[in-house]
């Protein structure tokens, strides 16, 4: 039993959004394929490699001192234009509800 204590708190942490009212794993993600989408702009290989990119929620989420605001580490996998081969990077995802209680990304 006390083997499964460490993957079972590792567990927790990773779904800690979710747990504290948070944004799920999955609006996350969405959230930062959104972002990425909009960060390579009209370029049709770009929007082409964003979607097709994986991406997953990594680590923690940390509310903010702003209600309803959560700042969560996003990883993405692909290969984006440009680069010599498919790697892996992290992104910071800042969510906050709006007013009609759905999670938007903010800067």
């Amino acid at each position: 039993m006390r083997n499964f204590l460490p993957l079972t708190l590792v567990a927790m942490s990773l779904s800690a959004c979710s747990m504290l009212s948070g944004p799920s794993s999955s609006t996350l993600e969405d959230l930062a394929r959104k972002a990425l989408i909009e960060s390579v702009g009209n370029d049709p290989a770009g929007v082409a490699a964003a979607k097709a990119a994986k991406i997953e929620t990594k680590g923690l989420c940390n509310s903010q001192a702003e209600k309803d605001t959560y700042v969560c580490g996003i990883e993405v996998t692909g290969k984006m234009p440009g680069d010599a081969q498919e790697g892996t990077r992290t992104l910071i995802v800042k969510a906050k509800k709006d007013a009609s209680g759905k999670w938007v990304s903010v800067d």
